[in-house]
C-alpha cells in the first residue's frame, strides 16, 4: 500500500482479494478480469461509493488515495504471477 490505510472498514480479506484478482489477471492472461477489475473499481471511485460485497454494505466516500492503494494491490498479484511464471 502506498498511502495509509484510507477507511476503518477496509481490512486485510480486501487487500488479499485484490491482490489474487491481479494474480488471476496473469495467471489466465485474461483481459476480461482486466477489464472488469478497471471497471469496477473506476465505477466505485466515479461513484463516490465504497463496496464491500461480504458485508453487503455500500458505504459514501471514496478517494484517490484509495483507489490507488487498490490499484497497487492488483498490480502486486499480477507482477508475483507474471514473474514467477
Amino acid at each position: 500500500m502506498i498511502f495509509s490505510v484510507q477507511y476503518p472498514e477496509y481490512n486485510t480479506k480486501y487487500s488479499i482479494s485484490h491482490v489474487l484478482h491481479g494474480a488471476a489477471i496473469a495467471y489466465f492472461r485474461s483481459t476480461f478480469l482486466m477489464w472488469w477489475a478497471i471497471i469496477y473499481q473506476a465505477g466505485q471511485y466515479l461513484s463516490d461509493v465504497r463496496v464491500y460485497i461480504p458485508e453487503q454494505r455500500i458505504l459514501r466516500g471514496h478517494n484517490f488515495k484509495h483507489l490507488v492503494n487498490k490499484g497497487t494491490e492488483y498490480l502486486v498479484g499480477y507482477l508475483l504471477v507474471k514473474n514467477l511464471i
